[in-house]
């Protein structure tokens, strides 16, 4: 069995602080990012969960992965689309699909998300 390492975070709107956190990704640094839905953000944590940063997402984050260049890969539910981020906040990439619910990166970066109106969008949107 995998052991439970730690825990950070409570409810609320501040810093470190979460409303409805549907999502989470860890990258091969150690860094953690946090799809934080009410707060309509995410959140980037080292990791030992201390709190970097977070930026704005519209329209509901609710999935996140990190791709192998360390940038955030996010679904947005309202906004029907992935939204692709460095880890500093700047959009590096965005495209529609549906209402994207999950979404996973694999090893050579295709994006597969899946959404309530098409099922899987397989492969990647940013041309792949």
């Amino acid at each position: 069995a995998l052991p439970f390492e730690r825990k950070w975070g409570s409810f609320g709107t501040g810093a470190g602080q979460f409303r409805r956190p549907f999502g989470v990704g860890a990258g091969p640094g150690g860094e953690v990012v946090v799809a934080d839905f009410d707060n309509g953000r995410l959140q980037l944590f080292d990791g030992l969960g201390n709190f970097v940063h977070q930026w704005s997402t519209a329209g509901g984050p609710v999935s996140v992965a990190l791709d192998s260049h360390g940038h955030a890969v996010v679904s947005n539910l309202y906004a029907g689309n992935v939204q692709v981020f460095a880890l500093d906040g700047t959009l590096v990439d965005q495209w529609a699909t549906g209402s994207p619910y999950g979404l996973t990166v694999d090893a050579s970066d295709h994006v597969y998300a899946v959404n309530d109106l098409y099922g899987c969008d397989c492969g990647s949107g940013r041309g792949g």
